[in-house]
């Protein structure tokens, strides 16, 4: 498994700038205008420390060595088996997902990955190489057991926009000097340094001009894909960019409860978008119901998917 470090942001651009309704009703809005729901106005600023990601998301093989775990003891979780088996998955020999009055305290012999087009096995299949598609709370217990936790909304934004131009500009560059040992952020701004501009020009503004054009969205494929680090020619040099995915096949959690942006404003238009889903106040930096998540599925619109500034949730 690869992991990235980098050096952070004093002020990392969440969002975009407010839409003008009446000029989006009139047809008057300005050239490279780029449009967005109301959760992503106005723009923030967020400063984000120096942090490291990795770089790929965990599979369904994975989650299931953690369960084992639990099921063994030598991971101790207040929550039963039946809270952490994913509901994603269905029970192959029982065809269905265990039920409370079952005895949770025993895992299921073989389990598929629900898909439109049938249930493959996460053992004896490529699906034990795709992303585990789980909750808020099952990604927390799995990070948790791996003492680590789950990248803030800023985090993830910051690390995505500026893997993807390195990622871009590496492709092209006569020679690459990059790495694992130095932040992903300053290696950029060594390979924008001939062109006298740096990283934060183009990592901080509000979209992300550099998604891959092959990511696992619109249904490029219908269903999730293996993580690409565990294919036989996935790049493992330390003195290469690794590869690394943030966009396409599942929705990735963050740690950021879904609250307005300071100066939020509902839509005229869809005024119940976000306003309906924003838990109340008191409850922020508690146990809030909806977090953020990002990166798009592999059945999410592309317009969509390669548009970083947008703002999904769902309950934990």
């Amino acid at each position: 498994r690869c992991w990235v470090s980098y050096a952070g942001y004093p002020a990392v651009v969440l969002g975009l700038p407010s839409d003008n309704e009446v000029a989006l009703a009139t047809a008057t809005l300005p050239p490279g205008h780029v449009f967005g729901w109301d959760n992503e106005s106005p723009s923030t600023n967020i400063a984000v420390k120096p942090f490291r990601i990795q770089t790929q998301p965990i599979t369904n093989g994975e989650y299931f060595t953690f369960l084992k775990a639990v099921q063994s003891g030598n991971a101790k979780f207040k929550r039963s088996i039946y809270d952490l088996v994913p509901r994603s998955w269905i029970a192959l020999e029982c065809d269905q997902h265990p039920t409370r009055a079952a005895n949770t305290a025993v895992l299921a012999t073989n389990y598929g990955v629900r898909t439109v087009v049938g249930t493959p096995s996460i053992f004896s299949t490529e699906a034990a190489l795709w992303p585990v598609i789980v909750s808020q709370v099952q990604a927390t217990a799995y990070a948790s057991w791996k003492g680590k936790r789950l990248p803030t909304e800023s985090e993830w934004t910051h690390a995505a926009r500026t893997y993807h131009l390195a990622y871009a500009l590496s492709i092209t560059a006569s020679e690459s000097n990059y790495s694992s040992a130095v932040p992903l952020d300053m290696y950029l701004d060594e390979l924008l340094s001939a062109q006298n501009t740096t990283a934060s020009v183009h990592t901080c503004q509000p979209y992300d001009l550099f998604v891959p054009s092959d990511a696992n969205v619109g249904f490029a494929h219908w269903h999730p894909v293996p993580v690409p680090a565990l294919q036989p020619n996935a790049i493992t040099d330390a003195d290469s960019l690794p590869d690394a995915t943030f966009i396409g096949s599942t929705w990735e959690w963050t740690s950021t409860q879904f609250y307005p942006f300071d100066g939020f404003q509902p839509s005229d238009m869809y005024p119940g978008y976000s306003a309906d889903f924003f838990d109340p106040p008191e409850t922020r930096d508690s146990d809030s119901t909806h977090y953020v998540i990002k990166g798009g599925a592999y059945a999410t619109h592309p317009r969509i998917a390669l548009r970083q500034t947008f703002r999904n949730w769902y309950q934990r």
